[in-house]
């Protein structure tokens, strides 16, 4: 029932990735402003650390509440109408976004944003990615979708900058931000409807129930996957704040923080991703990639923890910050590829994504309202606690690795089917 993706030439397959990827970027790129543009967004709308934080905790609750609905959803029904669904829908609410409404609505906002970013595009698009390659290709298919994502970032992100530094105001520049990510999303949007097949939607005889994720969520080695996850994207959430931090604590320009953050949001996935992913495809175990780029990014918290504030260590934050970012987003390459090394069954793979994405997008609920509250109430040591938190996080994700790994040596294979 996959064949009709499969059968399309690699260089086809790649270009509608990365049609998806530019596409879920520009539906994704609004409400995560916040992270990519900090400085620039808080400085527009005039908000503490704490309420960018807890809007991305609303973000993080809605997503929360939806990834296993979603999951779901994207086995039941055409992944090729959901995606068109969500750019489109993530466009409409971009619209009401440039009107700079107050805090309550932009709640409100970001909440709705996890339908269309979540509910149904996440697992949709990753079931899309998934299929459209054999199960020894899915390093390189989700490596390449990161990376992809990656160069449509930093496309639109540094066309925005540039435009935004002819611009009198930062108020200006977000304004464009926004109106970019909202017209090209409309433009993926209809594109991916004409181009993609429905040959990702299982048959009638595969066709999922509401009970499978139950079945899944009883599995344990979809915990540990999910967990390791949990972990990654806390590593991932985590570099949001090195451009902050640089900004706080060695006084660097905003528009260089805006850049550092175009740079570690988008830049270094478009080879990182692709590398790890093509890594893991040639050891053959997705499994210990991660265990050693966890292990790399642990070293890199723990000198952070120590490292003094001081002009004579500027460039030896600038560069902790490039290369643990450069891990951190090729970590995210290698989430999903993990389905094929713990053998799951394709046909349940968007309610298995739902339920690993509900777990392992937690940080997305406390992570950003915890260390925005840490830094308005401690100011640079908050960003230490950060990076205490973070080496821990980096243990606990390198021990689940280690038992997740023999219990694939030992053969240990729990079904999620019933």
């Amino acid at each position: 029932m996959f064949k009709k993706i499969r059968e399309n030439n690699l260089r086809y397959r790649f270009f509608l990735i990365f049609l998806i990827t530019l596409g879920s970027t520009c539906s994704s790129g609004v409400p995560y402003l916040v992270r990519t543009y900090y400085n620039i967004f808080q400085n527009s709308t005039g908000m503490t650390h704490e309420q960018l934080g807890f809007l991305l905790s609303m973000f993080g609750l809605g997503s929360m509440i939806l990834y296993l609905p979603g999951g779901w959803m994207a086995d039941r029904f055409s992944p090729r109408r959901l995606i068109a669904i969500s750019y489109i829908g993530s466009a409409c609410l971009s619209a009401v976004m440039l009107t700079m409404p107050s805090f309550a609505v932009m709640c409100v906002l970001y909440l709705a944003y996890a339908i269309f970013n979540i509910f149904t595009l996440w697992a949709a698009e990753t079931k899309i990615v998934r299929v459209m390659g054999t199960e020894e290709e899915q390093g390189k298919m989700q490596g390449f979708r990161e990376a992809l994502a990656g160069l449509g970032g930093v496309l639109v992100g540094f066309t925005v900058l540039f435009i935004g530094a002819q611009l009198p105001t930062e108020e200006a520049t977000l304004y464009v931000l926004i109106l970019f990510y909202m017209a090209l999303g409309l433009i993926c949007g209809v594109l991916l409807f004409l181009m993609l097949d429905d040959s990702s939607q299982n048959v009638a005889s595969d066709q999922p129930k509401l009970k499978d994720i139950f079945i899944v969520a009883k599995n344990p080695k979809v915990w540990m996957v999910a967990l390791i996850v949990f972990a990654c994207y806390t590593l991932f959430s985590a570099i949001s704040y090195l451009s902050p931090y640089l900004v706080d604590t060695y006084g660097i320009s905003d528009d260089m923080g805006a850049a550092f953050g175009v740079i570690r949001q988008y830049g270094v996935r478009i080879f990182m991703c692709s590398l790890l992913g093509l890594l893991a495809d040639r050891i053959g175990s997705v499994n210990r990639v991660i265990r050693g780029s966890v292990f790399i990014i642990l070293l890199h918290t723990l000198v952070y923890v120590f490292l003094p504030g001081s002009p004579s260590t500027k460039m030896v934050a600038i560069v902790l910050m490039l290369t643990m970012t450069c891990v951190a987003n090729g970590l995210r390459g290698l989430y999903y590829a993990q389905m094929a090394e713990n053998r799951f069954p394709i046909k349940q793979t968007g309610s298995i994504i739902g339920f690993i994405a509900f777990v392992g997008y937690l940080p997305d609920v406390f992570f950003y309202t915890m260390v925005g509250g840490w830094i308005d109430k401690y100011g640079a040591l908050g960003y230490r606690y950060m990076f205490m938190y973070c080496a821990a996080v980096c243990v606990f994700c390198i021990l689940i690795c280690i038992v997740l790994s023999h219990m694939n040596k030992k053969n240990i294979n729990v079904a999620v089917t019933e």
